[in-house]
C-alpha cells in the first residue's frame, strides 16, 4: 500500500471518529438542555420526556459506533493467511456497515427528538 494511501485512510479514521464524537456531543447537549427545562416548568409535557430520552439514546449509542469501529479495525488487522482470512474479512465488513447503522440511528434519534421538543416547548403555557 502506497504511503500517500496510508496517510489518507488514516486521516479518514480520524474524521469518522470526530464525527461520531459529534454526534455524541450533540445528543448529549440536547439532553441536558431538555433535562434543565423540564426541571424549572411547573407542568410536565411527554412529548418533552420523549424527546429527552431520543437524545440519551442518540448519545448512547456513539460508544457503540466507536466500540464497533475498534473491532472491525480488529478483524480487517487479522486479514492474513495465519487466520482464517475470509472469515475475518466478512466480519470485519459486517461490522463496518454496523457502525453506519448506529450512526444514522443517532442522528435519526437526534431529529426525531428535536422535533419532540419542539412540539412540546410548543404546548406549554407560560
Amino acid at each position: 500500500m502506497k504511503e500517500e494511501t496510508k496517510f489518507h485512510l488514516g486521516e479518514g479514521i480520524k474524521l469518522a471518529i470526530e464525527a461520531i464524537k459529534m454526534l455524541f456531543y450533540l445528543n448529549g447537549a440536547a439532553t441536558i438542555s431538555v433535562i434543565t427545562f423540564i426541571g424549572n416548568l411547573k407542568q410536565l409535557s411527554e412529548n418533552l420526556v420523549l424527546a429527552m430520552q431520543l437524545f440519551a439514546i442518540g448519545a448512547a449509542l456513539s460508544p457503540v459506533a466507536l466500540a464497533l469501529g475498534y473491532l472491525s479495525q480488529l478483524y480487517f488487522g487479522t486479514v492474513q493467511p495465519a487466520f482464517d482470512p475470509k472469515q475475518n474479512l466478512l466480519m470485519a465488513r459486517l461490522i463496518h456497515y454496523s457502525i453506519y447503522g448506529a450512526t444514522i440511528c443517532s442522528w435519526v434519534l437526534f431529529l426525531a427528538g428535536a422535533r419532540y421538543a419542539a412540539i412540546g416547548f410548543g404546548s406549554l403555557s407560560y
